[in-house]
């Protein structure tokens, strides 16, 4: 126990002691307490308090009035350093310490009270106490301390009390429910696939994008052509972007070839990183204006640095000409052809979640590949002059559709929770199996279809004069195109497909049920001679490619009279086979119970009605028209089902169905 504790423990047990004696005082108590207090009254009455003047302090009045001086009060005040000067000692640690080491120095040598007090009180910090935690003073008190019963007994009357109280407070709980409810898929759903493709994407300005092989694309930069600017020392400016999607799968790039006539620069933005034959370029630079030379060089510039930035690059060419001239080079770019896939997703999740049902057997349905690019014969694409093929992607999250594919149209019928119920077993013990007496089921026609599509991309130069015509031949096998009225300038970029991929066969040898169609016809601005595109013409497809004609279309671009000789109408010629892969009909237990109603062998009745396609006339397909009687109608299989045509897609059987689960799509 400490030597506090037992100083306060003493002095309760001495106040405990005391105050056993108070009650025989308490009356002779009071008495002296009321005569003190008659006194003091009459003291205070008198009593004038103490004030000061100059050095001197006075107190008492009248005759006893009394001063003292406070040097003798408080010998050495006044000395020293005033307040006034400690004052300004105030943010001056220097002088702050000095100040103190003196003060120091003095007290510890002064003959002074205060040099007394303060050589006291340090001296004091030093000296050793005794320890009294053992000292015989304490032993009472300890022996009260560790025996609490003593209190117990003599502050019995203690007791402790608590205070309850009641209060409100406000929570939210929490009511929790859950509930189970079919996840019914079906529906017509469009599964899109987006994905970004190549290392550099055309954004404006005249200029071509080219393969060069596997990891390699060419890019035109400037008009490409001979003579087509006049003038003496007249500068021209070409000006195009390009955007980079993918820097980080650029391993070169350099600047291999121009051609011009008279002087030349090429510009990346700001910065001129190329100029042939020599740094003049009149009228800006000394030198002559014509030098009577068609020039071409292989700079062989580097220009890897200022693609390794995604973004859109500028690119500028400039040539000056004397009589006619031209100017345009090439850029030639390597890049690593496993990294040129980018940004590559599907989606919507509910048109994946749909497809989910179909595979694993949950739902009835179908699905088709609906917009495909071109492909080459190899079955692969060129997009933004790069090769991309099937192998270039992750697996298709969708069974049997190309990673190519860009959209899918999906159809779904999910009726596993219809019909009749399993038999169980109900609390009694009994054996209950419900039975559903609507006789109905669904024949359904399921169609997968796919889409193949092709392109050609004609410019044809307009002639002086109004209202002539080209008339043009496009052959999709030879990958060939030809102007038969004309032999002015031209341009073409055009799909080469495989006839046995394009006209394709079944497994009986008969050719399956497609059409071929047009897609679209619009303007075409990446040919050799942009920017000098006409938009205004007349376009007729005067035969369309056939498996028949061997794949060869022939069109008439017409002046309308509003053109400009020495530019081109160019056109893109957007083509697709829709075709029809797979073809059934089912289930068979279904069609047996329409062809009895059909043939009146029902004796209860029934109908047979098409709740999906057409019972007459013509059905939209994937953006034709399938018609009775036309080819692809033809080659179609037969329907299964006596009196309906093979143009439905299904039917609501009702009446006389046996065999089978209640199977009502309606």
């Amino acid at each position: 126990m400490t030597t506090a504790g037992r100083v306060t423990a003493a002095a309760t047990l001495l106040f405990y002691t005391y105050s056993c004696f108070l009650p025989a005082w308490a009356d002779n108590i009071s008495s002296s307490a009321s005569a003190g207090n008659a006194a003091a009254q009459e003291a205070m009455s008198a009593w004038t308090p103490p004030s000061v003047s100059g050095t001197s302090i006075s107190y008492g009045s009248g005759g006893d009035k009394q001063s003292i001086n406070i040097s003798e009060l408080f010998p050495g005040a006044g000395k020293g350093e005033g307040a006034t000067d400690l004052s300004n000692l105030y943010g001056d640690d220097k002088g702050t310490l000095s100040a103190g080491s003196k003060a120091n120095t003095t007290l510890n040598s002064e003959n002074s009270m205060n040099g007394d007090a303060y050589r006291l009180l340090k001296n004091t910090a030093g000296t050793t106490r005794p320890d009294l935690n053992n000292d015989p003073l304490w032993t009472n008190t300890d022996k009260i301390i560790d025996n609490q019963d003593v209190f117990d007994k003599e502050f019995s009357d203690c007791k402790q009390i608590t205070d309850t109280k009641k209060t409100t407070t406000t929570k939210h709980v929490s009511e929790m429910k859950t509930c189970e409810r079919v996840a019914d898929k079906s529906g017509s759903f469009t599964l899109k696939h987006d994905y970004l493709a190549g290392v550099i994407k055309y954004s404006s300005g005249p200029t071509n994008i080219q393969t060069c092989g596997e990891g390699c694309v060419d890019i035109w930069l400037g008009q490409v052509g001979d003579n087509y600017w006049d003038g003496y020392c007249t500068v021209y400016e070409n000006k195009m972007e390009f955007e980079v999607i993918k820097p980080e799968a650029i391993t070169n790039a350099q600047l291999v070839y121009a051609k011009w006539d008279d002087y030349m620069q090429v510009w990346v933005g700001q910065t001129k990183i190329w100029s042939g034959p020599n740094e003049n370029f009149p009228p800006e630079t000394p030198g002559a204006c014509e030098l009577a030379t068609d020039w071409s060089a292989t700079p062989n510039v580097d220009m890897t640095s200022l693609l390794k930035t995604k973004g859109i690059v500028p690119f500028k060419i400039r040539a000056s000409v004397s009589g006619s001239g031209e100017a345009y080079a090439k850029l030639r770019v390597h890049f690593d052809p496993t990294k040129v896939i980018s940004d590559d997703k599907w989606y919507p999740q509910e048109a994946l979640d749909a497809l989910t049902a179909v595979n694993d057997g949950a739902c009835e349905g179908n699905y088709v590949c609906t917009k495909m690019p071109p492909l080459t014969e190899d079955g692969c694409t060129v997009i933004n002059g790069v090769k991309v093929c099937e192998s270039n992607f992750p697996a298709s999250p969708v069974q049997g559709i190309s990673p190519l594919c860009e959209e899918v149209s999906v159809n779904t019928q999910c009726d596993f929770y219809k019909g009749p119920m399993d038999c169980y077993t109900d609390a009694q013990g009994q054996q209950q199996c419900p039975v559903n007496s609507d006789k109905i089921c669904s024949v359904t026609h399921n169609l997968k279809v796919i889409e193949v599509p092709f392109a050609a991309k004609v410019a044809v130069e307009d002639r002086a004069g109004a209202n002539e015509t080209n008339r043009i031949k496009v052959d999709f096998l030879a990958g060939t195109f030809t102007n038969t009225s004309s032999s002015s300038r031209s341009d073409s970029s055009l799909d080469k497909v495989n006839y046995d991929y394009i006209c394709k066969n079944g497994p009986n040898g008969k050719p399956l049920p497609q059409k071929i169609a047009v897609s679209s016809i619009g303007v075409w601005t990446g040919h050799k001679y942009a920017p000098n595109t006409l938009t205004v013409d007349s376009v007729n497809i005067v035969q369309m490619p056939s498996c028949q004609n061997g794949l060869q279309m022939i069109a008439d671009i017409k002046d309308t009279g509003s053109g400009n000789p020495g530019w081109f109408y160019a056109h893109e010629f957007r083509l697709k086979v829709v075709r029809i892969n797979a073809e059934t009909y089912g289930p068979q237990f279904c069609i047996d119970s329409a062809n009895k109603i059909q043939k009146g062998q029902c004796s209860a009745g029934g109908t047979v009605s098409v709740t999906k396609g057409v019972t007459s006339g013509c059905l939209p397909l994937n953006g034709i028209q399938v018609c009775p009687g036309d080819e692809m109608y033809n080659a179609m299989l037969p329907a299964p089902v006596v009196g309906v045509d093979k143009l439905a897609l299904a039917m609501k059987v009702e009446g006389c169905v046996e065999g089978g689960l209640n199977l009502n799509s309606s």
